[in-house]
């Protein structure tokens, strides 16, 4: 079994990783932070870590990695992995002194790391990258080197490939593996798979980009520099690559010339064949650092793919750009976007692909206050941008993960895979005084939108109403307040209105997002027996190709005693052969045409309902046509005589009219419900009912047909009443009145 890093070795390496190209004005205050962190490493046997959850704490402290120095590094490497619903990682075991296999136990409270036992690598002092593929788990694991001239030879790089049970929810290694990658130790390595299954990796070393590929059975070829300009890099430099479409690409810092390059290899060419070499930076000096992360948003057929970057211009001002995002279009051409300024004093940046949302999701460390250089440990912190458009907001953005007893949190790292509403986004880091692991367990639902309908809304109280949810964002939750002083928080809530009145009706709902209500005012009318017409729910469809019969539905809530009316528009002028039983007509066949051969033509009926209602309507026509048509309920009708007025009609068959007017009528009744319709010679356009009138439904797509009403307080004559169309068309309509029952 391997020993602890010593102490000593620790605070080296930390003083090495973190002095890396910082100004010399900076060290007095970097040595101060580097001594605390040693004090604490000394006593480390006795430290009591801060529970989670302490105050000001963001995220969840995790399992000690006490043994080894940065677990969750570096930049360009993932840790984590998304699969069977559940999120896993590649973590410090501290008993065994290996790195094993955990998941992330959602279910536990607070949510923990599990560790499985299986072992991914038994060198204390490795780190790895992380892919799974949907059928296989491959790690590449090195043996850190502080640069790419500090590497050492006999060290060798592993594959670790590894199959999944989904039965026992447990990993196993391979026969034959690990198979070696290369034979040296390095600062970072990574890997991914091209479209054809070859894997590939990418690493820096004495001052050139490297790549692998495997040839048959994952197993590795010769480890050759990429055969392209510009591959002389600084001992700091380091490389990554990314799987776009059929094409893999690397991206590598060049800080001896402030650029940072992009190349790519199409998955059908011989390995060494690339791309010409492409700067994604702009021009000038200090433009590169040895931070890079890039990932791929699979499934898009674009191939679109996005990077984060950061550069070594701290010492040219605080609004000048220290982590950019960069984004590939189908075409070639980059766009980048500043995501954090000097002044942010962002470092160790990575990003996530937010297929539900649409957004670019980056994470970088920096202190809560202050900068004291910009690779100073503290929170990470979060801050997204739509994927076609880049745009991040001023400032550090939103902690995420903060250790609020030790803000030394540092090496932010997640997945290669998009993630969604049905992953979230689990984020691991590290810190590296305390020694823990801390975590982040993010939703990416959408933030819910309530919506909600109610059936019937109107009618005689006792009166009861089935309220159905139509919320956005797959709430979890559900808070309802029907406005008569009663609740319920069931999803689709039945409730009965006792007393006559207006209610005005929410809904909360609620996801792992967030909360939102939707109020209606006024939506739920229960009146009383004698108050009048009321009219209640409507339903309408059409045929949008030619049938030979016309059925509606019975509108829902119905009661004996309440009065149906029916408007119906078909084309090319059938008569109707057959009516439902019951049914009463007003207007039986009015031609929408001058020629009476083509057009449209209306009917219209009325209905009193009985105890025995079938649950629709059918009118048998003499040819098959295409139609529109609807049904609107009444309630408080006089049931032995509904109309309260004769039935007039009128027509434009110019095919020109913008609007037609239908006569008065003179109601014998003190609150008479006016009702009328139209109907067009068109599948199109809209209607609108006359001023002071209720649109109950409008039917379009086969022949445009509407209903509409309004009360006539007084008996007597109405006056005419004016609709309205949004296009010209030949159109014919009707109107009449409805007796109130005594």
């Amino acid at each position: 079994m391997k020993q602890a890093q010593p102490v000593n070795a620790w605070w080296v390496y930390t003083v090495a990783s973190t002095l890396k190209r910082r100004p010399i004005g900076r060290l007095r205050q970097l040595l101060a932070v580097t001594m605390a962190g040693l004090v604490v490493a000394l006593v480390g046997s006795v430290y009591s870590p801060t529970a989670a959850g302490a105050p000001g704490d963001v995220g969840v402290q995790g399992p000690s990695f006490t043994g080894v120095t940065a677990p969750t590094g570096e930049k360009p490497e993932s840790k984590l992995w998304f699969n069977d619903g559940r999120w896993w990682a590649s973590m410090f075991a501290v008993a065994s002194g290996r790195w094993h296999i955990f998941y992330l136990d959602r279910g536990a409270s607070p949510k923990t790391w599990v560790d499985t036992g299986t072992v991914v690598d038994d060198r204390a002092n490795s780190l790895s990258d992380a892919l799974w593929t949907g059928t296989k788990l491959y790690v590449a694991s090195h043996i850190k080197a502080t640069s790419n001239t500090n590497a050492t030879a006999g060290l060798p790089s592993r594959l670790y490939r590894f199959s999944y049970d989904s039965g026992s929810k447990t990993y196993t290694v391979d026969t034959g593996f690990p198979v070696v990658i290369n034979n040296t130790s390095s600062e970072t390595l990574t890997l991914d798979r091209d479209s054809t299954g070859r894997l590939w990796a990418t690493w820096t070393q004495q001052k050139k980009v490297y790549v692998n590929a495997t040839t048959t059975g994952d197993q590795w070829g010769t480890p050759f520099v990429l055969p392209i300009n510009n591959t002389t890099v600084d001992a700091d430099d380091i490389s990554t690559l990314v799987r776009f479409g059929s094409r893999i690409g690397v991206l590598w810092s060049s800080q001896s010339d402030s650029a940072v390059y992009f190349s790519s290899h199409a998955s059908s060419d011989p390995i060494t064949t690339w791309t010409a070499t492409h700067a994604v930076t702009v021009p000038g000096s200090g433009e590169a650092d040895d931070h890079l992360n890039i990932k791929e948003l699979q499934a898009d057929p674009d191939g679109r793919i996005f990077a984060v970057i950061k550069t070594s211009l701290e010492n040219t001002g605080a609004t000048a750009p220290m982590i950019i995002v960069l984004a590939r279009s189908p075409s070639g051409g980059w766009s980048r976007a500043t995501f954090g300024t000097v002044a942010d004093c962002h470092t160790r940046p990575t990003l996530m692909l937010d297929t539900t949302n649409n957004l670019v999701r980056v994470y970088a460390t920096a202190p809560d206050s202050g900068c004291p250089f910009s690779g100073t440990a503290g929170s990470i912190f979060e801050k997204t941008s739509p994927m076609d458009a880049l745009a991040f907001t001023p400032g550090r953005g939103t902690p995420v993960m903060r250790d609020a007893a030790s803000p030394n949190l540092n090496n932010v790292s997640s997945s290669k895979q998009p993630v969604d509403a049905g992953s979230g986004v689990v984020l691991l880091s590290g810190n590296d005084v305390t020694k823990r692991y801390w975590f982040s367990d993010q939703s990416l639902q959408p933030m819910p939108g309530a919506e909600f309908s109610a059936d019937p809304t109107s009618g005689l109280a006792p009166l009861a109403v089935q309220f159905t949810d139509a919320s956005t964002g797959s709430p979890s939750s559900w808070s309802w307040d029907f406005g008569d002083g009663s609740t319920s928080t069931a999803q689709l809530p039945h409730h009965v209105y006792d007393t006559p009145g207006t209610y005005t009706v929410s809904l909360t709902v609620t996801n792992a997002s967030g909360t939102d209500t939707r109020t209606r005012n006024g939506l739920v009318v229960a009146g009383r027996a004698g108050a009048g017409i009321v009219a209640g729910e409507s339903t309408s469809t059409h045929a949008a190709t030619a049938v030979s019969a016309v059925t509606l539905d019975r509108p829902a809530g119905t009661v004996v005693g309440d009065v149906l009316v029916a408007t119906i528009s078909a084309d090319l002028n059938p008569s109707v052969t057959q009516v439902p039983t019951g049914w009463t007509a007003m207007v039986n066949g009015l031609s929408v045409n001058s020629s009476g051969s083509s057009g449209a033509r209306l009917y219209s009926y009325y209905k009193v309902v009985t105890s025995s209602e079938p649950a629709s309507y059918t009118w048998s026509l003499s040819a098959a046509r295409k139609w529109g048509g609807g049904v609107t309920a009444y309630r408080g009708v006089d049931t032995a005589t509904p109309l309260d007025s004769s039935v007039v009609t009128a027509v434009n068959t110019t095919y020109t009219a913008t609007a037609l007017t239908l006569p008065s009528i003179t109601t014998a009744s003190a609150g008479a419900m006016l009702v009328g319709g139209l109907a067009l010679d068109s599948a199109n356009p809209a209607v609108s009912a006359p001023s002071g009138w209720v649109e109950q439904w409008e039917s379009a797509g086969g022949q445009v047909a509407e209903h509409a009403s309004g009360t006539q307080a007084e008996a007597g004559a109405t006056g005419p009443a004016t609709w309205t169309l949004s296009g010209t068309r030949a159109v014919g309509g009707w109107r009449a009145a409805l007796r109130p029952a005594s």
